[in-house]
């Protein structure tokens, strides 16, 4: 898939401004907090209908204005789609397809081919389990179609679940109601699981391979599940897991919340035999996660036949030359973004989309 035009209006600090972009290397340059970012943010959003940025959605709209638009167009097997999301100061979120309301932003499946590479997810090793859990579901929805609205509905069974925890009562209705939203925890559970083993065994069966080619260090990712085995049959599966809920009761009583379930489970990535939250440097950290986008990016490819699209926001600012280009010569037949405020690193590559930013900006506001 390829984007092949951007059109921002009052997003952030870009109030009416267009981007033309290549098949290639295409390279945002300019000082920081001209905008460079802004563009990335634009572009994912409209595809993804996620930030990746933890931001409030109102913080889209321009000072001084009531509303954000942003139109992507996109090309892909020869077709071509505008892609467009409007977002409102009442707090009114409309996406669209070649201007017909999608009922709901799942329909962007479809279009949901992109991948980032952002500064602060170094967070997701050195943060709580939470952080890992949203990286690898977030990757997850864009491979699975079906997988949020999953996750979605298990968010909301787990709320109702502890709704009732808090209001607990011995009423036959309460135990109906606690043991039907269990049962339906636990097949969510289930589901959740097997999708999230499937897609780290994806990613373990070439990340080491990678990243001894990258940093020359041994690395996979342990899965630390609910389940111990996800090779039982479903039924063996799901008893499993409603025997720890009922183990877990109790102490759900005592503290008025479900303590057990997928939104307890962890991921961490062992790197030369260690946890590298605890046994690695910065360096290592960052080489992590550009080999996990990697294996995804593969991920990507084998299973969904598509080539996605990657942003690369101000990554080339801690890597040296040799990493730079090792990392472009890996995405030569990816369509790439990539923000940067220095161009030395562009000299060895052809056909290279240079945006420099102010110039824009000076072409259109001045």
């Amino acid at each position: 898939m390829i984007v092949e035009k951007v059109h921002l209006t009052n997003f952030r600090n870009l109030k009416d401004i267009s981007f033309d972009f290549k098949e290639n290397i295409n390279i945002l340059v300019g000082k920081n907090g001209i905008g460079k970012t802004n563009v990335l943010e634009a572009i994912y959003f409209s595809l993804v209908a996620s930030s990746f940025r933890a931001v409030k959605q109102e913080d889209f709209i321009s000072f001084g204005e009531n509303f954000t638009k942003v139109d992507s167009f996109v090309k892909e097997k020869g077709f071509e789609n505008k892609i467009s999301f409007l977002y409102t100061d009442d707090k009114k979120k409309v996406f669209k397809i070649d201007d017909i309301k999608l009922k709901s932003v799942n329909e962007l499946y479809d279009f949901s081919n992109v991948l980032g590479f952002f500064p602060d997810e170094l967070r997701i090793i050195t943060e709580s389990p939470n952080y890992r859990r949203n990286f690898f579901d977030s990757f997850i929805m864009k491979m699975i179609k079906g997988y949020k609205q999953k996750l979605n509905m298990y968010r909301n069974v787990i709320f109702r679940r502890n709704l009732l925890l808090k209001g607990m009562n011995l009423s036959s209705f309460y135990k109906q109601e606690m043991n039907a939203l269990t049962k339906k925890s636990a097949l969510l559970c289930y589901e959740i699981g097997l999708e999230r083993k499937k897609m780290i065994d994806l990613i373990n069966r070439e990340i080491n391979s990678i990243h001894q080619k990258l940093a020359g260090e041994t690395l996979y990712i342990e899965y630390e599940s609910i389940l111990s085995d996800y090779n039982k049959s479903e039924s063996e599966c799901l008893k499993e897991i409603l025997e720890n809920f009922s183990k877990s009761y109790k102490f759900d009583c005592e503290n008025k919340t479900t303590n057990f379930g997928v939104h307890k489970e962890n991921f961490k990535f062992i790197l030369n035999g260690n946890d590298a939250k605890s046994f690695s440097s910065q360096g290592q950290k960052r080489n992590i996660i550009i080999t996990t986008k990697m294996c995804q990016k593969n991920i990507f490819e084998k299973f969904k036949g598509v080539k996605p699209i990657i942003l690369l926001d101000d990554l080339f600012s801690e890597l040296d030359e040799n990493r730079r280009y090792e990392i472009l010569d890996y995405l030569t037949e990816n369509q790439v973004f990539i923000t940067t405020t220095d161009l030395s690193f562009v000299n060895n590559y052809n056909n290279v989309n240079i945006i420099e930013m102010e110039n824009v900006r000076k072409g259109r506001y001045e």
